[in-house]
């Protein structure tokens, strides 16, 4: 069977420069090497890896290193992914993400395979080359990446390559393209400086060569399957090109296989130790030893700001009424609202008439504004000025100033960053401060709003700020579930599918942003989704709340607030006349029934007021009397499944959307622990109990359905947590629990003192 990745193992101590119509991956083993592509220069240092997309010039320097290379056939690739030209971005330079870890893995395998001589070698080589295509093809394309049609000459090239095994004659391609067969190979020889046949034959010549060094073909099969007529022909070309026979210079290149394989034999050992080593260190154990007497003050970071957006839900009855039981249950310490002026005239009779019918409402609830002003949408700053000047002399007025003191005001501009953009920026900013200033407003203005993995953004930012000798207190950015990359001449954009994206973006940023580590700027992240669809089922389901315990657990010590997007299902008024659900990021539905996500901060805002101890899958806290509370999950990774069709997703294929469903048993022992007897009461959200979507679907599979309002109050009453109590006795200081979790269930667990 033909060998879709082939692999060398190579060194280099000088440099080198090269060009594959292949997709090449190269593995550092030993060392440090430097690696430019298109003018953008990578170190790689060991088990560092980079992807060169094919027709991509490249070149490598290195005193000594030693590094596999991985060439992945763009021809057996077009036969397995045919209906698209992909491009890949794959630089595990490129700070810090699951996804690497994971690529690492298939390469380290499938280079431990080919010193594996048994039966089933071949056929787990299969497996494991279609499981890492799929996973390049899944979590590494470029979102915006457009094949040039235009270039004629590039066209030509790659149907040749993908069809060389064919006769292929000058009059079959030249039909293929639309011309004539004389103004093909006039058009062939001045683009590419030799002939169609010549061309030809060194392609197939080039494949040939492959099968000679890594395969155990005949010269027949070498010859048929390379597109020769028969062995003489092969011979003929081949001696030509060579000055050899095909069966010498296999020999030949299998013999120096063998020994640069046994001479780097010992840096492959030990980089493939290093490799599985990293992979266990990055395993958690589900045993979880907790020191009680390790107690720290936190802050609540997940309860300070919620996004409502737009306010003029407030003006309605239902909004108001679901809003106030999410502050009443939740207490949200901002509401983070968008400020418009379009409406403003100056002049005095401008009376705020509507922003008095929203913001009395929050005033009333004690909750503080968080206003949003879009720099993108100041067609004229003085207008925008004065607006805001009257809004703030109007409320001090009526709310008095201690409340006006206590707002935030954050400038938004998502964009990317260049000096001239953050000049204008700046001075919008400014002019903003000045009133702020004015009115004794106790923070700066807040911004930018940088999409979290914008680099290159974040490091302008700051180097102007340094340049004009700012120090920004308090920086806004937006967790949007896609990677951005901006090389020297172009910009790409990746859908995210890293299951740590804001652990490991914010690990980048403070590895690499020098002021704000410093100065110990606060990081605020107002946005944080992982879908692009603005309705996904995924908003509605079991693994939402999961992952919200999960985020909160990884962010947990990087920043200062986390903002959940819209909270009211109601607020898409657009949907309000459909299903229950329909895959809005609310906490309720449109009805007013608790979500799952609900649930994850509902449990957040009953942990106590010390943080002690956390792991991957759980977070312990205790109110400092004997008490303590875990929050835990099993949060799953998505599977390609779930990327393949986010547009479409079907409740009945769940399943399909992750990686797997395997149950997960945590155990907690808790140490120093006063002796006693203890109440565990453990509340659990999974897809049996407190999963609005999975009661819907047990009590109706077809939700098109009319549900009436007797079935609503019906789910409100049996969309809840399971609770389970037990009763514990501590002799000797320790409190050994464990919870089996299913699938994306979370849970509550309180451990209460009985004095």
């Amino acid at each position: 069977m033909r060998e879709i990745i082939k692999y060398d193992i190579e060194s280099i101590s000088e440099t080198y420069r090269g060009c594959s119509k292949n997709m090449i991956i190269l593995l550092c083993l030993e060392n440090e090497m430097k690696i430019s592509v298109k003018e953008n220069v990578s170190l790689l240092n060991t088990n560092d890896f980079i992807l060169i997309n094919p027709k991509y010039h490249y070149e490598l320097s290195s005193q000594n290193a030693i590094y596999a290379q991985f060439n992945i056939s763009m021809k057996d690739f077009h036969s397995i992914f045919p209906h698209k030209h992909y491009q890949f971005e794959c630089n595990s330079t490129h700070g810090e993400n699951d996804n690497y870890e994971i690529l690492r893995k298939y390469l380290t395998d499938l280079l431990l395979l080919q010193y594996e001589e048994h039966e089933y070698r071949i056929a787990e080589q299969n497996k494991l080359t279609y499981e890492l295509l799929l996973f390049i093809v899944n979590n590494f394309v470029l979102m915006d990446f457009h094949l040039d049609n235009d270039s004629r000459c590039e066209n030509i090239t790659e149907y040749i390559d993908l069809h060389y095994e064919e006769e292929l004659s000058l009059k079959e391609i030249s039909e293929v393209f639309g011309m004539n067969s004389e103004y093909f190979s006039r058009y062939f020889k001045k683009e590419m400086g030799i002939n169609y046949y010549q061309y030809l034959n060194k392609i197939r010549l080039e494949h040939a060569v492959e099968d000679l060094i890594y395969t155990d073909k005949n010269m027949l099969h070498v010859a048929l399957d390379n597109g020769f007529p028969n062995v003489e022909a092969f011979y003929r070309q081949f001696s030509k090109e060579f000055h050899m026979l095909p069966k010498e210079l296999r020999q030949e290149k299998k013999s120096q296989k063998i020994n640069k394989e046994k001479n780097y034999r010992e840096a492959l050992s030990k980089t493939v130790s290093q490799l599985y080593q990293l992979q266990k260190n990055t395993i958690v154990s589900t045993d979880m030893i907790i020191d009680v007497l390790q107690q720290q003050t936190y802050y609540p970071f997940w309860l300070e700001v919620i996004n409502l957006n737009e306010a003029s839900i407030l003006s309605v009855y239902a909004g108001k009424e679901q809003f106030s039981l999410l502050h009443e249950t939740l207490q949200f310490r901002y509401v983070r609202i968008y400020l418009h002026w379009k409406n403003y005239h100056d002049n005095k009779l401008y009376s705020f008439y509507s922003e008095e019918n929203e913001f009395d409402f929050l005033v009333q609830k004690k909750m503080r504004i968080w206003f949003v002003i879009d720099y993108r949408q100041i067609d004229d700053l003085g207008k925008m000025i004065d607006y805001l000047n009257k809004l703030l002399s109007h409320f001090a007025n009526r709310y008095s100033i201690s409340n006006i003191k206590s707002w935030r005001f954050e400038l938004v501009y998502n964009t990317i960053f260049n000096e001239e953009k953050l000049e204008k920026y700046m001075k919008t900013s400014q002019a903003i401060q000045n009133i702020l200033d004015k009115f004794e407003v106790d923070e700066k203005v807040l911004g930018p709003g940088i999409v979290l993995s914008d680099h290159q953004s974040m490091k302008c930012f700051e180097t102007f700020a340094n340049k004009m000798h700012l120090t920004p207190l308090g920086m806004t950015f937006q967790g949007e579930p896609y990677l951005i990359n901006q090389t020297y001449d172009d910009i790409t954009i990746q859908r995210n599918t890293d299951k740590y994206f804001l652990k490991n973006q914010l690990s980048y940023i403070y590895k690499h942003t020098n002021e704000m580590t410093k100065n110990k700027s606060r990081i605020f992240i107002t946005n944080s989704s992982d879908t692009i669809m603005r309705f996904n089922m995924m908003n509605d389901s079991l693994y939402r709340g999961a992952e919200i315990i999960k985020i909160i657990i990884d962010c947990f010590g990087y920043v200062n607030a986390l903002a959940h997007s819209v909270p009211l299902d109601i607020a898409y008024t657009d949907k309000l006349q459909g299903t229950v659900l329909f895959g809005g990021d609310g906490l309720l539905t449109k009805h007013g029934i608790p979500k799952p996500s609900y649930y994850a901060y509902h449990f957040m805002r009953h942990v106590g007021e010390y943080f002690v101890q956390k792991s991957e899958y759980g977070i312990v806290f205790t109110n400092g009397h004997y008490n303590y509370q875990i929050v835990c999950h099993n949060c799953k990774r998505l599977s390609y499944h779930y990327y393949l069709e986010e547009d479409n997703l079907k409740y009945e294929a769940y399943d399909n959307y992750f990686d797997d469903t395997e149950e997960v048993k945590l155990n907690f022992h808790l140490k120093n622990i006063k002796n006693g007897r203890y109440v565990v009461k453990t509340r659990s959200v999974n897809r049996n109990h407190g999963s609005v979507q999975d009661e819907l679907n047990r009590m109706m599979p077809n939700d098109q359905m009319y549900i009436h309002e007797n079935d609503i109050d019906y789910l409100q009453q049996v969309a809840v947590p399971q609770v389970r109590i037990r009763t514990y006795i501590v002799k000797d200081g320790q409190l050994d629990l464990d919870i089996v979790l299913e699938a994306n269930e979370f849970a509550y667990m309180h451990i209460i003192y009985q004095y």
